[in-house]
């Protein structure tokens, strides 16, 4: 349940005849502070309003005159999305949604804003699940949170459960709103999400974006010229562009590097599991192999002039995808390690 001030709709007015229905909307609210909107999450998660109480049963308690959503103390701030992975494999994607890495998580107040790199911006109320308290002491976790969405959207309500390491806070929520959120070990569905304080997010090892290194700087400084033979076109992509994601091409050959940060041993051996996979069950035609002079976990797919190289630098996960004639592995290896040493 929750009061709903139709005052602050004054200031979206454009015309006439819509402004005075708004100032009269205003001047109600002003004389009737303590009317009242319930708001009630039914069965499925949906959310509904209406000026009479809700029946027995339901998750909100009523509340006269104030917002029942409850400020989360120790996430109060700016944070960008760094990493995420679902299923336990890495969500690569630098489009990912309010998932994708380099979004924008706002808690202002009792108020989540979600907004991605490019989409539409996502608002939401914060509610402590039962038994949660918005002053956790320190070492409690991980902490329920209902998010439940602004009334013009479609979304259901739905819980997260989260976990803060001083500037690293690591998010778990459910794509099924049967199966909530319970720990952050990889399951069908779940979803996994590591945020960054924006603050720490211009510090070293992360870009403004807070997706990871300067892609195309690493690859130059790795030695992308000599490995291209000559002068290379650099490229940041995504949409829109990222400082994480970035594409070199030469004149016959090409290297694309993607930085992961925020992310682990389990996410390398789950993507190596996905390409095992792809080439025995889907005989997809290639060839899996360990690099152990990349670090622990590292391997290379070989697919006939196309490489992928994957290894892990600290807690950033390095992709790096070469089109490069076959017969210079060796090469390509030597390659890598340079880079993965300029991470």
């Amino acid at each position: 349940m929750e009061y709903i001030d139709a005052c602050k709709q004054v200031r979206h007015c454009r015309h006439s005849r819509f402004c005075l229905l708004t100032l009269i909307l205003a001047l109600v609210c002003a004389k009737s502070t303590e009317a009242q909107v319930y708001r009630s999450v039914d069965p499925s998660g949906r959310v509904h309003y209406s000026d009479t109480p809700p029946a027995e049963g339901t998750k909100t308690p009523t509340l006269k005159g104030t917002t029942p959503a409850v400020a989360i103390n120790d996430l109060q701030g700016e944070w960008v999305v760094a990493s995420a992975t679902m299923n336990g494999e890495p969500l690569l994607e630098i489009n990912a949604g309010t998932s994708g890495a380099g979004a924008l998580w706002t808690f202002r107040g009792s108020e989540l804003v979600a907004q991605p790199r490019k989409g539409e911006t996502r608002r939401y109320m914060t509610e402590p699940q039962s038994g949660a308290s918005t002053k956790p002491p320190a070492g409690a976790s991980p902490r329920g949170v209902l998010l439940v969405p602004d009334a013009t959207s479609r979304e259901r309500a739905f819980e997260i459960i989260y976990e803060r390491k001083g500037d690293l806070v690591r998010v778990a929520l459910s794509a099924d709103p049967r199966q909530p959120p319970t720990g952050f070990e990889p399951r069908p569905k779940l979803v996994v999400i590591n945020l960054i304080a924006k603050a720490a997010a211009r510090g070293p090892g992360y870009t403004n974006a807070g997706a990871g290194r300067d892609a195309c700087s690493t690859l130059y400084k790795a030695g992308a010229r000599e490995l291209l033979a000559g002068e290379a076109t650099a490229t940041p992509l995504g949409d829109p562009p990222s400082d994480a994601f970035c594409r070199l091409d030469g004149r016959v050959v090409r290297v694309v590097l993607l930085l992961s940060p925020v992310s682990s041993r389990q996410a390398l051996e789950s993507e190596r599991a996905r390409q095992e996979r792809d080439v025995k069950v889907l005989a997809v035609r290639g060839t899996v192999q360990n690099e152990s002079a990349l670090g622990d976990g590292a391997f290379s797919v070989l697919r006939g002039n196309s490489t992928l190289v994957m290894a892990l630098k600290g807690d950033v996960l390095i992709a790096l995808y070469f089109d490069y004639p076959a017969g210079n592995h060796a090469r390509l290896v030597e390659f890598a390690q340079r880079l993965r040493t300029a991470v």
